[in-house]
């Protein structure tokens, strides 16, 4: 056993390769790996650091059993799962994984938009009937690529877009900085009441005038939070023009799913690319998977070989600033909910 500090790291087994990188990025560390939830809260109660994979929603009770923790990171890069009344409450530090899943949600993102845009699910129907019919398509450049939410996810989808020569628009609560600001042909403020505050229940984000009626193809990459759960309702979706796709590659409760099956079923706009659902996994019995109009893909997104590495180095950089007493990368504002 180390004499460093004690790290409790629950479901690292979900992703491929991170068990085996963890004890390197964590060196001298009194590291317990953890495959359940029983498993960890036996092994929490002197940790000062707690690694959840994003998915866990035991975390609450895991921190309320943790009096000694000071540091809590989870390898999402959405916290909206582990942003419980216990983590609220808790004086530990918050991070997440943001910047190691960019590339593989923007790529998964265009392998979406190519998919629609080419109309290949009327091509995968025409193989497996055997055949063979030739339909219209359509090509990206020129085109309107409208990106909801600007960090580092959206930033990889808006420079995908510009390489493809579509016109990139984006919409987010906090301009884009001049590293990014060379990316965009357009930029909308998103305002909300009491922002800067914990929102209520009434603090709905505003999506800002002009920004959906230019979106060939919109694609969320927001974050979950009070003010963005819902965001995408019927409203909103009348504001799109009619030849449009939605993408979604964040969080599915940010889309009204009733609204957008409706708006899909009645050709308002051309159609969807859904990674992600208000259910998970997405019941059998939901419309979704039945409309021709909509590509359904299982929260695959993130999924990429390259991800394991990319989170040790997170996790191991942090690991170094922590034992060193600097600033932490990554920190989460616990009530804005990123």
């Amino acid at each position: 056993m180390s004499g460093g500090p004690v790290v409790v790291a629950l479901g690292a087994q979900r992703i491929p390769g991170l068990v085996a990188l963890l004890p390197r990025a964590l060196p001298d560390a009194d590291l317990r790996l953890c495959a359940g939830e029983d498993e960890a809260a036996r092994a929490i109660r002197n940790a000062e650091i707690l690694i959840v994979s994003g998915g866990s929603g035991g975390a609450g009770a895991l921190v309320a059993l943790a009096p000694c923790l000071r540091w809590f990171h989870t390898t999402s890069a959405g916290v909206d799962r582990v942003l419980t009344p216990e983590v609220l409450d808790s004086p530990a530090v918050l991070t997440n994984s943001r910047g190691c899943y960019g590339r593989t949600l923007a790529t998964h993102a265009f392998a979406l938009i190519f998919a629609l845009c080419r109309r290949l699910p009327l091509a995968w129907a025409q193989q497996a009937a055997r055949r063979w019919e030739a339909h219209d398509a359509d090509e990206l450049g020129g085109r309107t690529l409208a990106v909801l939410g600007f960090g580092g996810v959206g930033r990889e989808v808006a420079a995908m877009g510009r390489a493809l020569q579509m016109r990139v628009v984006a919409a987010d609560i906090t301009p884009p900085g001049e590293e990014a600001s060379h990316l965009l042909d357009a930029f909308f403020m998103i305002a909300a009441e009491g922002a800067g505050t914990p929102a209520g229940p009434g603090d709905r984000a505003r999506m800002p005038a002009g920004f959906l009626a230019q979106a060939d193809y919109l694609v969320i990459c927001a974050p979950l939070t009070a003010r963005t759960r819902g965001m995408i309702d019927e409203p909103a979706l009348r504001a799109m023009p009619p030849g449009a796709f939605l993408i979604n590659i964040s969080r599915g409760p940010i889309v009204r799913e009733e609204a957008l099956v409706a708006a899909l079923r009645e050709n308002r706009i051309a159609g969807a690319g859904l990674d992600v659902f208000e259910q998970e996994p997405l019941p059998a019995e939901h419309p979704l998977w039945t409309l021709p109009n909509a590509i359904i893909t299982p929260h695959m997104a993130w999924r990429s070989p390259h991800i394991a590495a990319r989170l040790a180095s997170l996790i191991g950089e942090n690991f170094r600033r922590y034992r060193s007493g600097e600033p932490l990368l990554n920190i989460v504002d616990k009530h804005r909910g990123f």
